[in-house]
């Protein structure tokens, strides 16, 4: 029997009792007490009880049957039986999360469903809903089987919202657990501002032309904790209000780049507007994309350095006829512009959007080294970023926690930064990375993570690689093709396995063709090879890529291995794509 039910003891004779003199009596063996009264005749059923306080250690109970004399002495036993005792127990059926993502601020309800009721059970249990961050004071429910708590996120949460976890089970008062232990989480996502910024002229009563600029917010920041700025490129402010929607109308200067944004009192950007270079024409929109051109001009003391950086970024080798991108520039130069306005210039022009994202995507981290046995410590992207690469991660990590309603803030937010610095290597805009599927290998695999960022800075194209069934393939490439090469020599009893980038299981991986360049070999530890086969499996399941025809493209974009773990991303299975 299950606690609370009650025994049913049931004690027979051979021969009917009744006007005999002899009775039955049943007789409880754990406490040696008899169970109510005396039987005149046959059968002779009574009913034993069992305890809540028995529920967190149950035990068997035992039984047996007494017949007694006229005079009231025993003169015959049954056998004793043994009643099983089982412990009652809830089912926390599941625990769902409305919604699945919220934007801060606000909160998100978790409802919790058992199999069955709390109410009435006698023994003080209840459901409790345990918020994993502040775990000391859990909701509690007791007269139903659904019990919910709401985990919230505000404005001070807003730079970096962690995900709402939360935790369920059913116990007593002493402690005692009485059910299965539920967890699940679900996301927050920032509060991104839109920001306009908008410039007009006035003429004062001597003739003089003065210029203004006007920020606009789509709400108020009054008890946010962030204010709406104008800021030059250099970062001065050049207008700040800590109330409402609007910074301005305040005078600015023709020659100088200016964006709006919305921050708070440590520096955290939750919105910004593109950066405008005004001229005395009037304002130009200094952007590609999300890429503040006025920023990435900062690197440059001149127009002809930009133009020489963008010959050897575009690995013109000479000939007769110079790339358009490079002939936009040096129109720029011989007509005296500024280096934001080659930039515009630049990107206006065939193939000069590509050149200007690899600029960008330098603005992240040096160059990975090389060879194959390096250790790549100056590709770790570090905290903070400056303001204009910040605000362009910021929006893309946004939208792509969006895409995965599973990804937190922090995962987001080192995807979107790698996003940039290895989409900026292919000349391709940070927002490519929603796409396709993302493998990012993180800190749970570290030497193969160091593998993959030399593969990558040996070749940036193989950031996107094509799933390819390593199954069949074996059967005409060797699959340890690479075991005579160094370091992939004399490996075997070490604990060591030999890592390869690209990997087998895409078109790219195997074998170089002749003059081709050849994968990142290195030596790992036996553990994070089989880890990395475990985060490819269910990557290659779970997005479909291991279902789909025409050998499907994914990303593989790498974070640094102390950072966060191995992230895996199917960004809504991304669009078909037939090579």
């Amino acid at each position: 029997m299950t606690i609370p039910d009650t025994i049913k003891v049931t004690a027979g004779t051979d021969r009917h009792l009744y006007g005999s003199g002899y009775t039955v009596a049943v007789i409880d063996d754990d406490s040696g007490a008899q169970i109510g009264s005396v039987c005149g005749q046959t059968p002779c059923v009574k009913y034993g009880t069992t305890s809540w306080a028995a529920n967190p250690n149950p035990q068997p109970r035992h039984f047996h049957a007494e017949l007694r004399g006229p005079g009231g002495g025993t003169v015959a036993s049954s056998g004793q039986v043994t009643v099983e005792v089982l412990k009652h127990t809830w089912e926390v059926l599941s625990v769902v999360p409305n919604p699945q993502s919220r934007v801060v601020p606000g909160g998100i309800q978790f409802l919790a469903t058992l199999d069955h009721s709390v109410h009435g059970n006698g023994g003080g249990y209840v459901i409790n809903m345990y918020d994993e961050d502040s775990p000391t004071w859990p909701t509690t429910c007791g007269y139903s089987s659904v019990c919910a708590k709401t985990i919230a996120r505000n404005w001070a949460d807003n730079a970096n919202p962690a995900p709402g976890r939360m935790r369920v089970e059913v116990r007593n008062s002493a402690g005692d657990i009485a059910s299965n232990v539920v967890y699940t989480e679900a996301q927050f996502r920032r509060f991104i501002f839109t920001v306009n910024l908008a410039f007009s002229t006035r003429t004062e009563a001597n003739g003089n032309v003065v210029h203004t600029a006007t920020a606009t917010t789509d709400r108020s920041v009054y008890a946010t904790g962030y204010s709406v700025k104008i800021k030059k490129a250099d970062g001065t402010e050049a207008c700040a209000a800590y109330n409402g929607t609007q910074c301005g109308p305040r005078d600015v200067a023709v020659g100088e780049a200016y964006r709006a944004v919305v921050e708070n009192s440590s520096g955290h950007v939750a919105g910004a507007s593109g950066t405008w270079v005004l001229n005395e024409s009037g304002p130009e929109l200094a952007m590609l994309g999300a890429v503040d051109l006025a920023y990435v001009a900062s690197r440059f003391a001149t127009v002809n350095g930009l133009c020489e950086e963008l010959l050897f970024k575009g690995g013109f080798s000479g000939g007769d006829t110079l790339p358009d991108w490079y002939q936009a520039c040096e129109a720029a130069l011989a007509a005296g512009k500024t280096v934001v306005q080659a930039l515009v210039a630049v990107a206006a022009v065939e193939g000069g959007a590509a050149i200007i994202h690899m600029l960008a995507g330098d603005q992240i981290a040096p160059t990975i080294p090389e060879p194959e046995d390096a250790t790549p410590d100056d590709s770790v992207v570090y905290r903070p970023l400056p303001l204009p690469i910040w605000i362009e991660i910021q929006d893309l990590a946004d939208r792509l926690q969006q895409a995965n309603p599973k990804l937190d803030a922090q995962g987001a937010d080192e995807v979107a930064t790698q996003c940039k610095l290895f989409m900026g290597r292919q000349g391709r805009p940070p927002d490519d990375c929603l796409l396709h599927p993302i493998i990012a290998p993180g800190s749970d695999m570290p030497e193969i993570t160091k593998n993959t960022l030399v593969g990558l800075g040996r070749n940036p194209q193989w950031a996107l690689l094509h799933y390819e069934d390593p199954v069949p393939k074996a059967q005409t490439v060797t699959r340890d093709w690479y075991s005579g090469i160094p370091p992939c020599v004399g490996y075997s009893g070490t604990g060591q396995q030999c890592d390869e980038f690209p990997y087998f299981s895409s078109l790219e991986g195997g074998p170089p063709p002749p003059g081709g360049i050849r994968p990142a070999l290195r030596l790992v530890p036996g553990v994070e090879q089989s880890r990395q086969g475990g985060h490819l499996s269910s990557f290659n399941t779970a997005c479909g890529l291991n279902t789909r025809p025409n050998n499907p493209p994914f990303w593989v974009i790498p974070m640094y291995w102390n950072g966060p773990k191995t992230v895996k991303l199917c960004n809504g299975w991304g669009p078909p794509v037939v090579p």
